[in-house]
């Protein structure tokens, strides 16, 4: 699977802005300032509820406590290891964390960026 079309699906999020962060040398996805993903060739960083991250690790090998991240509320994918999870989940997933970090914005920030 290509990073590529993680990225694009992340683009095309209303609002969503998708750039290289140098610092941790991958991509990070943010909406109105605030993180729903970080993605480079070994991992892919989302964010969840508490339940879905427990569930999420439980049912797929390839997902973990998010790598560098606060392990309640990110899970991590090793892309190199994913073998049970194709582009629909992992877009499903991206969609989630997007909608969560969305849901978390003030009323008058979701108005201004239009979500």
């Amino acid at each position: 699977m290509e990073n590529d079309e993680l990225l694009n699906y992340a683009k095309q999020l209303t609002a969503s802005e998708v750039y290289w962060y140098q610092q941790w040398e991958c991509y990070r996805f943010d909406i109105g300032g605030k993180i729903f993903g970080y993605l480079n060739e070994r991992y892919l960083t989302l964010k969840n509820t508490p339940e879905k991250n427990e569930r999420l690790r439980e049912q797929f090998s390839a997902i973990i406590a998010g790598y560098y991240m606060n392990k309640t509320h990110w899970n991590s994918v090793l892309m190199q290891e994913n073998t049970e999870l194709g582009l629909p989940e992992l877009e499903q997933l991206i969609l989630e964390s997007y909608q969560l970090v969305v849901s978390k914005l003030s009323k008058k920030e979701r108005q201004r960026l239009g979500v």
